[in-house]
């Protein structure tokens, strides 16, 4: 009865596992996608449409996937590349589906966070993260503000309001750069280290109650 009873606290630690801190399982990033580039500058409308896929890992129940721009303070991209300060405003949307099809809108960002390491304090980059995306193809968009999504749909299209000159009148370059990238985590109190400590604690008990 007490290793039984022991067997249950444990695993009602791991079914509130949820709630808990999370931390990073691989502190290596995955690249989904690392790019820059420039718009046409007779068409501040341009739409950078990028068709992502998110895999799952077999050891971490819980995946995060960060979208963050750099064009506009400048910065190191997430695979080495040096990105300058000066490109427009951008607004950035999370839409389910691929590239050939694109569905639901799931979110958009215009500001902040800034990257870091950013050397703009008035920096007005995009980021934003997405936790527990479930396996499968997106498309990300980035866009110079103000041409943003016109409804919940990839149909209903963009509003057509872009500009390279941001909000405080101040001419920026077309240059965009977007990073996608995914980082794998597990609650705090399943890590490795818990997890084997449980079941060492378990495996003690277990001979004390044989002896």
């Amino acid at each position: 009865m007490r290793i039984l009873a022991l067997l249950l606290v444990l695993l009602g630690a791991a079914s509130t596992a949820s709630s808990a801190p999370l931390i990073e399982y691989d502190h290596q990033p995955l690249v989904l996608y690392s790019q820059d580039g420039d718009f046409n500058a007779q068409n501040p409308n341009s739409i950078l449409a990028v068709e992502i896929f998110v895999p799952s890992w077999r050891w971490s129940p819980l995946n995060m996937v960060r979208i963050q721009t750099w064009g506009y303070g400048g910065g190191v991209s997430i695979a080495g590349t040096t990105v300058p300060a000066g490109g427009f405003d951008p607004i950035i949307a999370l839409f389910e589906g691929p590239l050939g099809s694109p569905g639901k809108l799931l979110g958009g960002k215009d500001d902040g966070p800034c990257p870091p390491g950013n050397p703009d304090p008035s920096c007005w980059d995009a980021g934003m993260d997405w936790i527990g995306l479930p396996v499968g193809y997106y498309t990300v968009t980035l866009t110079a503000f103000a041409n943003i999504p016109a409804g919940p749909n990839w149909s209903d299209g963009f509003t057509g309001h872009g500009t390279f000159v941001d909000m405080a009148g101040r001419q920026r370059t077309t240059h965009w750069a977007l990073d996608v990238w995914e980082m794998f985590y597990i609650p705090e109190p399943l890590t490795l280290g818990t997890a084997g400590a449980g079941l060492l604690t378990l495996g003690l008990v277990r001979r004390r109650w044989r002896k």
